[in-house]
Formats: structure tokens, sequence, C-alpha cells
């Protein structure tokens, strides 16, 4: 199963390239939407982002319990800190779960405005997904 926990829905284009890991795309903010709303808002205490790092891990280890061990996680949600506090605290050896970041580029457009002036406006092109 592919989760997509990230704050974003996936591009028809990442999508696409999901399917390679596996047919079954489930979005967290569909399968488990409290935990998604807690991630998406990460609180600033440290006590509460570890509580919220081990309810996360939680449900991980609960969902690879069920699907014996078949998830490739979307990756990341969440603040900068509680990134490394996931990092931090799973265990791949007992939990061998394969992780993935979507590779993107910036693409520079220029927008033409009614008076003449351009506006640049980057937008972000999914190229690939890296495995980690």
């Amino acid at each position: 199963m592919f989760l997509n926990s990230t704050a974003h829905a996936l591009t028809p284009e990442q999508k696409q390239k999901a399917i390679v890991y596996s047919d079954t795309i489930i979005d967290l903010k569909d399968d488990e939407p409290s935990l998604y709303e807690r991630l998406t808002n990460c609180p600033a205490e440290i006590t509460e982002l570890n509580q919220l790092c081990n309810d996360y891990l939680q449900y991980l280890e609960n969902l690879y319990t069920r699907l014996n061990g078949d998830i490739v996680l979307h990756f990341p949600i969440g603040s900068p800190v509680f990134n490394a506090l996931f990092f931090l605290h799973l265990n791949r050896e007992k939990f061998q779960i394969r992780i993935v970041f979507s590779h993107t580029e910036r693409v520079s457009v220029d927008e033409r405005q009614p008076d003449g002036s351009i506006i640049k406006r980057a937008v972000f092109k999914f190229v690939k997904f890296i495995e980690i």
C-alpha cells in the first residue's frame, strides 16, 4: 500500500508513479483525519511533539501489522522538528517500511499583466520519487 502522508494531494503524475509501488493508494487525511490534522498543525512543545511522534509511529505499526509489512510511506509531514523526531525514533530493523520523498524541479513562468508588467511565478513540477 502507498500511504500519502504529506499535506498535499497527489498530482496525476505522482499517482502514475505511485502505482509502480502499489495498486492501493491511501491518503492519511482520509484514513486517520484526526492524526492528519495534528500532523499538519504540529505543536510547539517537545513533549507534545514526542507524543505526536509516538501516535504516528503506533498508527504506522498497526497498519504495518495489518498489511503484513507492505507499506510505502510518502513523506514528509509536520514540522522539521517532528520529522527529526520521527527518524530518530523509527526502528527500521523492526519496522521495514519503504519511505519515499517527492523530488520536484522549480520552473519559472513569466505572466504578462494587463499593464505590460511581468510577474515571475515559480511552479514546482514533480520529477520522481526518491526512496530512502
